[in-house]
């Protein structure tokens, strides 16, 4: 059991930079592991750490050389191409 104290939805929400609602939310998903208490959400230290290590991005691969695409043909050159529109 750990001893380091709960912490309260305003004190995740501060570490997470987010609001105290997207905490709720986190919690009510599953995402982020909570305990009700008296009717009190608290979370443990862990848990919210839990997360964060979830939530980081796995580091990513140097791109490979991009194929090239092929420009699209602008409206202009169309309309030369295939005439104004309404006209007959």
């Amino acid at each position: 059991m750990s001893t380091q104290p709960l912490l309260r939805p305003e004190e995740v929400a501060e570490a997470l930079a987010v609001s105290k609602v997207t905490v709720y939310r986190l919690a009510r998903s599953g995402e982020l592991a909570s305990v009700r208490i008296r009717g009190q959400s608290r979370s443990r230290p862990e848990a919210l750490e839990g997360y964060l290590a979830r939530c980081e991005a796995p580091a990513v691969p140097p791109a490979v050389a991009a194929v090239p695409v092929a420009p699209r043909p602008r409206r202009d050159r169309l309309r030369k191409q295939w005439g104004s529109p309404g006209a007959a």
